[in-house]
C-alpha cells in the first residue's frame, strides 16, 4: 500500500475534485501498477478529510475515467485497472452515432491520420498482411463487376481494407481511433460519394496501386496514393475555407 501525502486543498476547490486530484497524482507519481491496493475507504477518508459522500463521489468519478475499480467482499478493496484505448474508442463511437460528428468532420480527422498510417502500414507489413489485401481487394473486385447494383457490398469490403491496412501499423492509437471511425463510417459514404460506376472503379485502382507499393516497399507512394484515394470524398461544393485548405493540402501531397 502506498504512502499517500496529500497536498492542501486549493481555495474554492470542491472536495469531491481534490479527492479526484490527489487520487490521480498518487497513481502516477508512485507508478503504481494495476492490481496495486489504494488504503480502504475509511482511511482515504480520514487522509483526505472529507466526507464520506463527497469520498465515494470522487472514486465514481476515477471508476468512469478508467483508474480504479472497487471490490467488496474479503479480497475486495479499491485498486488500480489497466488503462486501455477503449475509453477513447466509445467516447468517439457514442459522438459518431449520435451525428455530433459530422461526414466532414470526420473526413478531415482522417485526412490528418491516414495518410501517415498509409506509409506507416507498408514499412510494417509482413506477407501474410499483404495476402489479405489482396484477398479483400479481389472481392472488392468482384463487387466492382456488378456495376451500380454491387454498391453497398463494395463499399463494405473497402472498409474492411482501411481496418487491415491501419492494423498493420501496430500503432494503439491510431488503431482505437481510426478503427473506431471505419466502424461507423460505412452510413456516410452516400453522403460523401456519387453513386456512380466511375467512384467505384477509381476506389479499386487506388487500392490496387497502394498494392504495388506495398508490395516494393515504397511507403511514401503509399501515403501519396492515400492522399488522393481520401480527395475523391471531399464534397465539390464545399467552400469553407477549412475545406479549401485541406482541399490543396491533399493537391500538394498527390503532386
Amino acid at each position: 500500500m502506498p504512502s499517500m501525502l496529500f497536498k492542501k486543498r486549493r481555495k474554492h476547490q470542491s472536495i469531491t475534485a481534490y479527492a479526484v486530484e490527489q487520487i490521480e497524482e498518487t497513481i502516477f507519481n508512485k507508478k503504481l501498477r494495476p492490481g496495486d491496493k489504494l488504503p480502504s475507504l475509511g482511511e482515504l477518508q480520514k487522509l483526505l478529510g472529507t466526507s464520506q459522500g463527497a469520498l465515494r463521489e470522487a472514486l465514481r468519478i476515477l471508476r468512469e475515467k478508467g483508474l480504479i475499480e472497487v471490490k467488496t467482499g474479503r479480497s475486495g478493496g479499491i485498486s488500480v485497472r489497466a488503462v486501455t484505448s477503449s475509453q477513447i474508442s466509445d467516447s468517439l463511437a457514442l459522438m459518431i452515432r449520435q451525428k455530433q460528428i459530422s461526414p466532414k468532420h470526420l473526413l478531415i480527422f482522417r485526412s490528418t491520420l491516414e495518410v501517415s498510417a498509409a506509409s506507416l502500414a507498408v514499412i510494417e507489413a509482413k506477407e501474410n498482411n499483404i495476402k489479405q489485401l489482396n484477398a479483400l481487394k479481389t472481392r472488392a473486385k468482384s463487387h466492382l463487376e456488378k456495376g451500380v447494383v454491387g454498391w453497398d457490398e463494395f463499399y463494405r469490403v473497402e472498409n474492411l481494407m482501411h481496418q487491415a491496412l491501419v492494423k498493420m501499423t501496430k500503432n494503439p492509437l491510431f488503431e482505437s481511433v481510426l478503427l473506431t471511425v471505419y466502424r461507423y463510417y460505412q452510413g456516410y459514404n452516400n453522403e460523401l460519394v456519387p453513386k456512380k460506376l466511375k467512384n467505384m472503379k477509381d476506389a479499386y485502382r487506388d487500392w490496387r496501386e497502394l498494392l504495388e507499393a506495398m508490395e516494393t516497399k515504397q511507403p511514401q507512394q503509399a501515403g501519396r496514393i492515400m492522399s488522393r484515394h481520401l480527395q475523391r470524398f471531399l464534397p465539390t461544393e464545399s467552400t469553407g475555407d477549412q475545406m479549401r485548405k485541406i482541399k490543396e493540402l491533399f493537391v500538394s501531397q498527390v503532386d
